[in-house]
Order: C-alpha cells, then sequence, then structure tokens
C-alpha cells in the first residue's frame, strides 16, 4: 500500500495514479524492477498496488535486506497539475521474524553545545520477540553502531566510542564518547544530520536472534527549545564561563526517582 500526500490541498489527480505508467521502482542490491502494476484505491490516497506478477525473487534477500522504493519524478500530479518531485523510501525484509533493533533514546532535534558538552549518545533497545535482550551482547566492548552524516566532525565511525557503554534503565544504555583529535578545530559534532547506523549481528535477544542493520538520525541545531544561552560572564568560585549554555540532557525514571540531567556548555571557560 502507498499513501500519496496533497500538500497543496488541491486533490489527488486520481487518473495520474491510476494510468498504467508506473510511480515507483523497487531496488535492492543493485537490483532494480519497476512496478508497472494499475493500483486501487483502498483508502483516503491509499492505493494498492498487487504485487502477484512482479518477480519478487529476483530482489536478493539472504537473512535480511534493504529494499529501497524509488518514486520517480513527474509521475503523478495534484489537480493543480503539480507534479511529484522524486523520492526514496526504505523496508527491511528479513528472514526469520522477530529481531532485535534500537532507537535513539532522545529527541531528533539536539543543540550542538549541549552534546558536545555531554559527550555521550543514549539507545533504546528494543526486544521484540518477548524473550528479553541479552545485555552481555550489548556491555561487551565491541561497537554496535557507527556514527556518519554531515554533523558528525570528529565522531564519525565508531572510534570516538568509549568501550563498553553504561546500562542507564530498562533496556537503554549510554555511550560515551571521546574527542581523540581535540587539537584540530573540530569537536565531535557540528551543525547538520547524524545517522546512527546499527551493525548487523551486533547485539542479541535471550533466544539467539540477532538484530539486522537499521538506521536512526537527529539533527544538530545551532540551538533549541530546550536550552537557554546567556550572553554574559558566568562566575563560578575561581572560574568564569563566557556565553553559557544550560539545557536539560536527560529526563528519565530510575528506581522509582526522577533522575534530571543538566548539561553545562561554554564557549569560553578560564580562571577569574
Amino acid at each position: 500500500d502507498v499513501v500519496y500526500t496533497d500538500p497543496s490541498k488541491v486533490g489527488l489527480n486520481e487518473s495520474s495514479i491510476l494510468d498504467e505508467a508506473h510511480e515507483f521502482s523497487i531496488f535492492s542490491a543493485g537490483t532494480t524492477i519497476d512496478i508497472d502494476v494499475i493500483p486501487e484505491l483502498v483508502g483516503r490516497n491509499r492505493y494498492r498496488y498487487d504485487l502477484t506478477d512482479i518477480d519478487l525473487e529476483s530482489l536478493p534477500i539472504g537473512d535480511w535486506a534493504q529494499w529501497k522504493v524509488k518514486f520517480a519524478e513527474g509521475s503523478w500530479e495534484d489537480q493543480a497539475g503539480n507534479l511529484n518531485k522524486a523520492e526514496t523510501e526504505s523496508f527491511y525484509v528479513v528472514r526469520d521474524l522477530p529481531r532485535p533493533t534500537a532507537s535513539l533514546a532522545y529527541e531528533k532535534s539536539v543543540d550542538l553545545t549541549m552534546i558536545n558538552a555531554a559527550k555521550y549518545i543514549d539507545i533504546t533497545f528494543i526486544d521484540v520477540s518477548g524473550e528479553g535482550l541479552d545485555f552481555e551482547s550489548i556491555l561487551d566492548d565491541d561497537p554496535e553502531f557507527t556514527i556518519s552524516g554531515t554533523g558528525a566532525a570528529d565522531a564519525k565511525g565508531s572510534a570516538a566510542i568509549i568501550g563498553a557503554p553504561e546500562h542507564l534503565y530498562g533496556n537503554t544504555f549510554r555511550y560515551s564518547l571521546v574527542d581523540y583529535s581535540r587539537y584540530n578545530e573540530f569537536e565531535l559534532f557540528q551543525e547538520g544530520s547524524v545517522n546512527i547506523e546499527f551493525i548487523p549481528g551486533s547485539f542479541k535477544d535471550l533466544a539467539g536472534t540477532s538484530n539486522m542493520i537499521n538506521t536512526e538520525s537527529f539533527t544538530i541545531l545551532a540551538e533549541t527549545e530546550s536550552t537557554v544561552n546567556a550572553e554574559d560572564l558566568v562566575h563560578l568560585g575561581p572560574v568564569y564561563l563566557a556565553a553559557p549554555t544550560i539545557g536539560i540532557n536527560d529526563l528519565n525514571f530510575n528506581d522509582g526517582k526522577l533522575v534530571l540531567t543538566v548539561g553545562i556548555g561554554t564557549e569560553v571557560a578560564g580562571l577569574s
């Protein structure tokens, strides 16, 4: 099923979708299949494509595979004649479901100063089997993910992750980061998007089923609504902070108690 959006609020041109020309193709591991199927309207802007006659067996899968749905530019339009832009969506096809997975434990927008001051990433692992997670597979020294994207400066790869994570609560773990290149002009992160790509087979559940590859993303902004900036100097005893930033890094419950983590970042610090 595909749900088409109508951002102009003028209505979709159904005939541009219900024609014989394909709206999208499916791609995986170098193989592309055009979906030349006339869909059926099954709901509001929802169209069902019957893939019975499509040779999906030619797409590789193995234990898991990422399939990309590539929508062709100009393949449908709205009632005002506005054509769609090219877009790619993706999903994973796996054998022997269910498999454990993981996600970010905080908001999708993160303050630049705060994440560089915090120097950690919190990850929540998800047990979909009901058997429980194998914590030993997470608490070992082998990395569970790599870091990439335009917002990852010295944090790129997995070298910045310091050893095993810390178990915070439930299925949430904290990965500490270190800037091994701290003498260059970059910090761990900069403004931009950051991708956390989980390495397949890097953790498992108590049934022995390991995870597949998946990617979580967040955006680093110069500042967010959760932070407050001060323009003047702030003195803490003999130490002064220039233009400090204060924000809430984490808010959770542990052993029935509310745990609040406050982060403080600054552009310049020194002795008075």
